[in-house]
């Protein structure tokens, strides 16, 4: 009879009689290894798969990962690097990225992260002046335009011997004084309602002298008027 070097499983030579039981009892050995194999890997003690068990994995980084992300250990290795390629930007999963989360969010934080820009309060005080400046300009053009009006109803005046205003009716016989500014008595003079009467106006006169219009009308309408002295 001969044994087996690991297990000493009976090993029957050609002259032995075949025992049922030596049989037996070698199924008994074997059936017990393999329990005991099949327990160990499911059972494994943390660190008992190193990575000389494991071997070299090399990650493919063109793996793109897909939902729900379940596969073999390559695989998920693969997607790994290919996610943190596509985070970094850079060519390959292990090139140092351009920066850090941490330096991001620092810069996110600060006031004034790049050189020569404006903080808050320094952009607020530009734009309260740019508008003040807009402002004192635009004051002074309305300013500028109104005595340009001024001068040129004048000067029509002096050269063409018209003038023109609004005012407003008296009403109830009353008379309405107007200070033409033509310095002479006008030849004509008209007044026009600028709104709808309503019937209220009544009769319309104007007596003219050297200074003043003096408009007045019957009815009780006190609305709006145009008015024109011709000289």
């Amino acid at each position: 009879m001969r044994y087996t070097a690991n297990y000493n499983l009976k090993k029957p030579e050609g002259t032995d009689i075949v025992n049922i039981d030596d049989l037996n009892e070698n199924a008994n050995i074997i059936d017990q290894k393999l329990k005991e194999l099949e327990d160990g890997v499911h059972n494994a003690p943390p660190d008992s798969v190193d990575d000389l068990a494991i071997g070299t994995r090399t990650p493919d980084q063109t793996q793109v990962p897909a939902s729900p992300g379940s596969g073999t250990l390559s695989q998920i290795l693969s997607w790994m690097a290919n996610r943190i390629k596509t985070i970094t930007g850079k060519t390959n999963w292990w090139d140092a990225p351009p920066t850090t989360l941490q330096a991001a969010k620092n810069h996110i934080d600060a006031a004034a992260p790049h050189s020569g820009h404006e903080t808050p309060s320094g952009a607020q005080a530009k734009a309260d002046t740019a508008l003040n400046s807009a402002k004192q300009y635009t004051d002074q053009e309305v300013a500028e335009v109104s005595q340009a009006l001024d001068a040129h109803k004048a000067a029509n005046i002096v050269v063409h011997g018209v003038a023109r205003g609004t005012s407003t009716f008296a009403g109830y016989g009353q008379e309405r004084a107007i200070a033409h500014g033509l310095g002479a008595t006008p030849r004509a003079a008209y007044a026009t309602p600028t709104e709808d009467p309503q019937g209220r106006l009544g009769e319309v006169w104007i007596r003219m002298t050297s200074t003043h219009l003096y408009v007045g009308n019957s009815g009780s309408f006190t609305g709006g008027m145009s008015w024109v002295a011709i000289l």
